[in-house]
């Protein structure tokens, strides 16, 4: 036979031989919509207008211009940097592995995801996790119910990603009647639910009685409420956020396939100063009740 036939035999054999390794993969389950190897990057909008008519407002023009200057130089002894270094800081997850359908918690089918975060700040990407560390699960949504919703919504932290065909608008109650329950949220915050995610209401009484249980002296100011809106897309990874306070639109998250630069101040900072602060309260409630 001669040397180009056999090179031609040889090509030929080799693309056979992949695809049937190809074939023979299994395929994800169909509620799954992230794969090994995507990379999302999320990047937010800060309206530093709104945030400063809400501090005045709340505490006082020389009162704001102290927090915020106390707020940087916290930021400076954790990082050695400034507010304005964070200008243009962005998030991005890169998936590094989706394992094969296993048994989860309470024998719910699901996925693990595997991937790494890094942030941009002061022009530069800085890994913040270790990738061998899972940073999802991705379940079943067909077997969620009215007792292990919240392990389909916490399990792992924030849902960043979620089962395709999610059921938000069913899931919503649940979350209502769930939270109403936990001191000390109780019935100040409150869920309804759209196509693609969530509005979630934070109680202007919330902030009221934190007020008044810190021990500030001082009038108690008048709060208003706090307004989240969350969206996730068709593949179930978190797509939007909105943070409002009042009337007034403070922060937005949006998933974008471009890097985009950050006006503002970290979001990680400001809002570790509040909204984060109350979700924080209640993952930590939610592992002392064993929820997640």
């Amino acid at each position: 036979m001669k040397k180009g036939k056999l090179i031609s035999l040889s090509i030929i054999t080799t693309l056979l031989f992949f695809s049937i390794v190809n074939v023979s993969q299994a395929a994800p389950p169909s509620y799954v919509g992230v794969k090994k190897g995507d990379q999302y990057t999320w990047v937010a909008s800060i309206d530093m207008a709104n945030i400063n008519t809400t501090a005045i407002a709340l505490v006082g023009a020389g009162n704001w211009t102290l927090i915020y200057d106390m707020i940087d130089e916290m930021a400076y002894n954790e990082t050695g940097l400034h507010l304005d270094d964070f200008l243009s800081a962005a998030v991005r997850l890169k998936i590094s592995n989706v394992t094969d359908e296993v048994s989860l918690s309470g024998s719910i089918p699901g996925v693990i995801v595997f991937g790494q975060f890094s942030m941009k700040y002061g022009g530069i990407w800085v890994d913040i996790n270790d990738p061998a560390d899972p940073i999802a699960i991705i379940c079943d949504p067909s077997y969620i119910n009215s007792t292990n919703f919240m392990y389909y919504l916490g399990e792992g932290g924030p849902p960043l990603l979620l089962p395709k065909g999610f059921p938000y608008a069913t899931v919503t109650p649940w979350m209502n009647s769930f939270f109403a329950t936990l001191e000390p949220i109780y019935s100040n915050l409150t869920f309804s639910g759209i196509t693609n995610g969530f509005n979630v209401t934070i109680l202007s009484e919330f902030f009221e009685w934190g007020f008044n249980q810190s021990g500030i002296p001082g009038e108690t100011p008048t709060f208003s409420n706090v307004n989240v809106k969350a969206t996730w897309n068709k593949n179930g990874v978190l797509d939007f956020v909105a943070l409002s306070y009042g009337d007034l639109t403070i922060v937005t998250l949006k998933l974008t396939s471009e890097e985009e630069e950050i006006p503002g101040f970290a979001i990680t900072i400001f809002l570790g100063v509040g909204a984060v602060t109350i979700i924080g309260i209640i993952f930590v409630i939610q592992r002392k009740k064993h929820i997640i």
